[in-house]
């Protein structure tokens, strides 16, 4: 199988050119496939991994390119390329994509082959290398759950490389009522931790240091500047036995989806998600 094309004009700063054919022309199913066949690209230790995380998160890279513009000269900002699979077919699908990671040279054969600079930066402790108000949306999907140091500063971050008006769309892990009767019963549903620290050798970042709610997520939002527009909650999760009978049972079966998504303006007048919140908490 052919390798997604790499003929790509790179700026200074990490950015990447989008791609010369029509953005009409993205399928996002025929890129998955050309993903699929670049694994020899990644190192045989992160390999499995790497695999896995493209089997079990591609309704997640659906979900995320409907909420992003159609206007494909948005300047688009990625936080946490590694694995790299959502940096591909943001390009692929022609965005004026930038992109940061915490140690992108554990996929350094995977870049270069597919003409791709990475910013190396550590979000909690390091100033993202651009200036102000350089971005009209940044993607701070599927990172909140490994930051242990100091998450509020990521996220003032990317409020100030976010032009007025621009938008951050942040997804994270939801805590469903299942998993909350399940904390109740004495089961923890955070996670083992010492699997979770352990990634931090085996794959180079941390696993999930904490699971958030909607009402935290809304916090860190509003605390660093951002103003919460809407929120959805998207994907499936699989119960099994007692928990599945349970899951059945539930009214709500938007709340026993397997993610949050939350969009926040830079500055918009109105919080419209805190009256939504009230309704449909």
């Amino acid at each position: 199988m052919k390798h997604m094309t790499t003929s790509r004009t790179m700026k200074p700063g990490g950015h990447v050119e989008p791609p010369s054919p029509s953005s009409r022309d993205f399928d996002l199913e025929r890129s998955l496939a050309a993903l699929k066949g670049q694994a020899g690209l990644i190192p045989e230790s992160l390999r499995a991994w790497w695999l896995t995380y493209l089997k079990e998160h591609r309704a997640h890279f659906a979900n995320v390119l409907e909420f992003l513009p159609r206007n494909r000269n948005t300047r688009l900002l990625e936080i946490g390329a590694v694995p790299g699979q959502l940096t591909l077919l943001l390009r692929e699908a022609g965005f004026q994509l930038s992109t940061v990671d915490l140690a992108p040279q554990r996929l350094q054969r995977f870049w270069e082959q597919n003409g791709i600079s990475v910013h190396p930066v550590d979000v909690e402790t390091e100033a993202l290398p651009f200036p102000a108000e350089s971005f009209d949306f940044v993607l701070f999907t599927e990172i909140l759950e490994h930051l242990r140091i100091n998450p509020l500063f990521a996220l003032k971050e990317v409020h100030r490389v976010l032009s007025p008006g621009g938008r951050i769309l942040l997804s994270t892990p939801n805590i469903t009522p299942v998993d909350r009767l399940q904390f109740l019963l004495g089961q923890d549903y955070q996670g083992d931790p010492v699997a979770e620290f352990e990634r931090l050798a085996s794959i180079g970042h941390m696993g999930h240091i904490r699971l958030y709610s909607l009402s935290d997520v809304h916090r860190f939002i509003e605390h660093t500047g951002f103003c919460a527009e809407r929120f959805e909650r998207r994907g499936h999760r699989r119960y099994a036995g007692k928990k599945g009978l349970l899951a059945r049972l539930y009214p709500a079966k938007s709340h026993l989806r397997s993610h949050l998504y939350m969009l926040a303006g830079k500055e918009a007048t109105v919080d419209a998600m805190t009256n939504e919140m009230r309704k449909n908490p």
